[in-house]
């Protein structure tokens, strides 16, 4: 990700200092996407370190194979091929696209690895079905039907001897700088997240095939792509005078130049204390958005103390963590909207529509 960030900005720039404009939008939009891929992946570690459930929808799983198929090869060996049978859904599954995604990815990657030297088929299935008796049993199903994807390299199988240790955090047969021993771990621990189970059919010499099977919802909800919400609309909102905070300089020019798209004035600062004065001595500021990580005082601190001042003045509240804040909390610090960084234009704009 930090690649196509990188690449894309030097190769924009480079283009506006020939003064090329041709493949500059282009350019912006892979960054802007990569950027989108790198939040989605930060929320689902932070979710998975923390045990917590990640946001989930009714979903389709087979474009998120496809999407992930398309990522996997732009970098295995050529001598990997890439071949699916993959089923028509008739049902949904209640699941994180970005934790499935990274399953995928992780899975991928290994068989590819597994290949790298001989080469040979990463083939994926995914099909509708019903579990065993035997399955049922161990694994207290609770559905009737399962979505099952299943993983299978050609390479030379897992040593029985530490099969047991596969999902273990931190344990990798990888040279240092290959891995870190985390991807199967990640996936065991988002499968059972997800109400889901692994399984394994390992034969040393011939290949390994991971099983992923996920249950599958009744629901006929339909939900909306989670990628549209990542272009702004900028529609009519009051001309607000905004007080900025956050002790990161480029984060205070980014958000002076959003707020200036959508029509608000702002004052910014990256000192809570000032930040104060500045609410105290101008009566026109009528909306704060603050960080929450600063020094000396962080922003639940800074936002209990402007609502002390000025109880009326709706907060918003930035963070590149997520937090979940009680209803006490919220009325005592003022705070009406939290957002997750990076904050996108949109995630602005419609913050200070429902302020």
């Amino acid at each position: 990700i930090l690649a196509a960030i990188m690449g894309f900005s030097e190769l924009a720039q480079i283009k506006l200092q020939q003064g090329k404009t041709e493949g500059l939008d282009s350019d912006l939009a892979k960054i802007f996407n990569a950027g989108a891929r790198a939040k989605d992946l930060v929320a689902q570690l932070l979710a998975f370190s923390r045990s917590q459930e990640s946001r989930k929808t009714l979903i389709t799983v087979t474009p998120i194979i496809n999407e992930t198929i398309k990522m996997l090869q732009a970098f295995i060996p050529a001598t990997i091929k890439i071949t699916t049978q993959l089923a028509p859904e008739t049902r949904k599954v209640l699941a994180n696209g970005t934790a499935l995604q990274q399953v995928f990815m992780n899975l991928g990657s290994n068989a590819a690895h597994a290949m790298q030297h001989q080469g040979g088929e990463l083939h994926i299935t995914l099909e509708e079905t019903g579990l065993s008796s035997k399955q049922r049993q161990e694994h207290a199903a609770s559905v009737d039907q399962y979505l099952h994807i299943a993983v299978r390299d050609q390479g030379l199988g897992i040593d029985p001897l530490i099969v047991n240790k596969i999902y273990d955090p931190f344990f990798t047969t990888k040279k240092v700088g290959e891995g870190t021993g985390m991807g199967l771990a990640a996936v065991h621990g988002i499968i059972e997240e997800h109400g889901g189970f692994t399984e394994l059919d390992n034969q040393p010499g011939v290949g390994a095939t991971f099983h992923i099977y996920l249950p599958q919802s009744t629901e006929e909800s339909i939900v909306d792509d989670p990628k549209t919400s990542d272009k702004a609309t900028t529609g009519s909102i009051d001309v607000k005078t905004i007080l900025v905070v956050d002790d990161e300089e480029m984060l205070l020019t980014i958000y002076k130049e959003m707020f200036k798209i959508l029509g608000c004035t702002t004052l910014t600062t990256n000192n809570p204390v000032i930040a104060l004065k500045l609410l105290e001595n101008n009566p026109d500021i009528d909306l704060l958005c603050t960080d929450l990580n600063m020094p000396d005082m962080d922003g639940l601190q800074l936002a209990e103390r402007c609502h002390g001042i000025r109880p009326e003045i709706p907060i918003i509240l930035c963070t590149g963590l997520t937090t979940d804040l009680d209803q006490d909390t919220l009325q005592r610090t003022g705070i009406k909207k939290i957002l997750t960084k990076p904050v996108t234009l949109q995630g602005l704009e419609h913050a200070l529509q429902q302020t």
